[in-house]
């Protein structure tokens, strides 16, 4: 497909969606639309520009889609794990072998019944993607129960948070196709649900079963262990709990979150030598310098947390706009925390401002682990944080929302729901059409 028309593609699916927004605005200065219905309209989009992904997105081309369904594959075929070769990961497409096995497991029924109905492998790949959108779903929900038991009643807030969690052109992408990446996120919803909830023993084994899980799907995983044990140190300075009852809560999310991860890890030690196996299937990058090593590696997280789709990652639409965007809100937070006044979080009941704390501490560790790990094996990105995606919405719509109380924006959830509208729906004609000419060129 010529660049010509790529760009007329894109161009009329921005204009269609630019209707859409300026109906809406028109809409409602002749009757209230109230945010219920703007935040269906911004899962509808998130549903069909999935379906569009899913089936159109030529098969295998989305980032490590071909080792992850062989993965499946083998299971089906051999009905065990199968074993990480260095030697011949790259060449035969096996280079997922060595990851945890529970997504892969999970994917196994739908590809046994893709194969009793005598599917081609093509058909096959958009039943498995099918199960990404299920699982962006089920994440969605999970959404939309976290912002009512915090007790989030900001327009804007709520219609920033759903417009991040269902259009946000990354996760778009990623969960239209097949990638452990979008269990392991659902996953991340369900531990946050319980998180948000009452601190109690069986919430605790209930964070560990789920953690647990969530390691044997992505060992990414592992920075759900930082909001816990800050929410406990949180709680604690605050006399809300003991020492020991801190102390207990702990050790037992990580016995649990230990026993279901253990299996995993001592197979790991017998086959690899390492209990975590995260060298694994990774070769330690070689840079000019650590400070070029840093350069490169940010600007890589920022651009593919936004924006970015194809078999690397490599096409991005306009992830300036987002990128921008989070300084925005970035400095919208710090504004607030300085000015007590117009603090950021003042759309927050004060309940829920220890579940905002302890998962911002989470946020930074875990772009700290993405940032050192793309230093180290030159894979860093945006994507990896998918699992603190929550935290990262609410803090970003915080931030905006500092901005916004002081100017008064008329019709600020229109807008924001047209944005996010326009930008996914931008980024689903690029990204296909660009899809076309390069799968077809190489």
């Amino acid at each position: 497909m010529s660049y010509e028309l790529i760009l007329i593609i894109t161009s009329a699916s921005i204009a269609a969606a630019a209707l859409i927004w300026f109906y809406l605005v028109k809409l409602n200065s002749s009757r209230d639309i109230n945010t219920s219905r703007l935040i269906l309209l911004l899962i509808l989009g998130g549903l069909l520009f999935r379906l569009l992904l899913t089936i159109l997105t030529p098969t295998f081309y989305a980032p490590d889609e071909v080792g992850h369904f062989n993965y499946v594959k083998y299971i089906y075929e051999k009905r065990a794990l199968p074993v990480y070769e260095p030697e011949t990961a790259v060449r035969n497409n096996e280079f997922e072998y060595y990851q945890p096995p529970l997504y892969y497991l999970a994917l196994m029924p739908s590809y046994a019944a893709a194969k009793f109905l005598n599917f081609d492998e093509d058909i096959t790949v958009r039943i498995l993607r099918l199960s990404s959108i299920i699982l962006w779903l089920i994440n969605l929900l999970f959404g939309i129960k976290i912002l009512d038991r915090l007790k989030i009643g900001n327009e804007f807030i709520r219609v920033f948070f759903i417009g991040m969690l269902s259009l946000l052109p990354t996760y778009l992408f990623i969960s239209s196709v097949i990638n452990n990446d979008n269990l392991v996120v659902t996953l991340a919803g369900a531990y946050l649900l319980i998180f948000s909830g009452k601190t109690s023993l069986k919430n605790s084994i209930a964070i560990g079963l789920i953690i647990g899980l969530a390691l044997i799907t992505k060992l990414t995983a592992a920075v759900l262990f930082i909001p816990v044990i800050s929410l406990m140190l949180i709680k604690f300075l605050k006399k809300e709990i003991l020492l020991n009852q801190a102390v207990l809560y702990l050790l037992v999310v990580c016995i649990v979150s230990f026993v279901l991860y253990a299996p995993v890890g001592f197979r790991n030690t017998a086959l690899y030598g390492s209990f975590m196996a995260l060298s694994i299937g990774n070769e330690p990058a070689a840079w000019r310098s650590v400070f070029h090593s840093f350069i490169e590696i940010q600007d890589n997280i920022k651009e593919t947390f936004w924006s970015a789709s194809g078999h690397y990652m490599r096409q991005r639409f306009l992830p300036g706009i987002g990128i921008h965007l989070t300084y925005l809100g970035i400095i919208g937070l710090i504004w607030g925390y300085i000015k007590k006044k117009e603090n950021s979080l003042i759309a927050f009941e004060s309940s829920t401002l220890m579940f905002v704390q302890s998962t911002t501490l989470g946020v930074i560790v875990n772009l700290l682990l993405v940032l050192w790990f793309g230093m180290i094996y030159a894979q860093g990105q945006g994507r990896f944080l998918f699992t603190m995606l929550f935290p990262i919405a609410l803090l970003l719509a915080a931030g905006l929302n500092v901005f916004i109380q002081k100017i008064n924006i008329k019709n600020i959830t229109i807008h924001t729901a047209g944005f996010f509208l326009l930008y996914a729906a931008g980024f689903t004609a690029y990204s296909l059409t660009a899809f076309s000419r390069r799968f077809v060129t190489g």
